[in-house]
């Protein structure tokens, strides 16, 4: 029974979600280059994405606007859409502490070790990776979601949830599949970097699905980056890219 009314939940949020929120296509991709939404060539043979001519990033041709995103994300429709479920669940946090310790195991391979570091988890679901770093010695540990679900169960481990990210310096800050979320990625990532909030000898953790022939790019996903498109995103963010490999994970720092 719990299985059928996750099925029924997630099917009754995407039927209804155009009744509910506002859709627009897109005039550009994020980095402002020509989207391609012909059908072949270069182009996605799917006629729901298009590619960006400048950066090779995924684009989705039909996507919330900015404050329908908004809505849909603090609402709780985002969990009901994707997993079917109101609240964090179990299984939820189970994922996202075997990616936490995959970001973290390779944040530590790269030099950039969580012990006596101030962590800031920006957009942190269940708080998975929170406890990971929790578990890693971090000196402090903070997650960030618009969601107030999201503070349950890091309630329990005494890892405080805000809704904005608090107004001083961390350490490592981490994004794990955040960036393809944001209609804005090039801005958020220079928020947080370069304004102030990430230390100086610090980074910035990224973890965002790659873009190949075989990606889906779909809703709530506006944009599916290629291993370049993070690259250039870096770049105009005021950052530089100091590990990068296949997924895509990228650790990205001050210039």
């Amino acid at each position: 029974m719990p299985n059928l009314r996750r099925t029924l939940v997630q099917k009754w949020t995407r039927l209804t979600m155009p009744l509910r929120y506002a859709y627009e296509t897109p005039a550009a991709c994020w980095c402002g280059g020509n989207v391609d939404f012909s059908i072949g060539g270069l182009a996605d043979p799917r006629p729901q994405v298009g590619r960006c001519d400048s950066c090779g990033t995924g684009v989705l041709r039909r996507r919330l606007t900015e404050k329908s995103y908004a809505r849909f994300y603090a609402s709780g429709d985002y969990r009901r859409y994707v997993r079917g479920a109101d609240e964090v669940t179990l299984g939820q946090f189970l994922r996202e502490y075997r990616r936490g310790l995959g970001a973290i195991t390779y944040l530590e391979e790269a030099g950039y070790g969580i012990w006596g570091q101030r962590v800031l988890d920006f957009g942190c679901g269940a708080g998975g990776v929170l406890a990971v770093a929790l578990v890693a010695g971090a000196k402090e540990v903070v997650g960030v979601d618009v969601d107030p679900r999201s503070a349950v169960a890091t309630r329990a481990l005494g890892i405080p949830v805000e809704k904005e990210p608090p107004a001083r310096v961390f350490d490592r800050i981490i994004l794990s599949h955040i960036l393809e979320h944001a209609l804005r990625p090039h801005m958020l990532l220079s928020w947080l970097a370069v304004g102030h909030r990430l230390a100086k000898d610090g980074c910035l953790y990224v973890e965002t699905p790659e873009r190949t022939a075989r990606s889906e790019v779909k809703m709530p996903h506006p944009w599916m980056f290629t291993q370049g498109a993070v690259a250039i995103l870096a770049e105009r963010a005021g950052l530089v890219v100091e590990h990068l490999k296949p997924g895509v994970h990228a650790i990205l720092r001050k210039t």
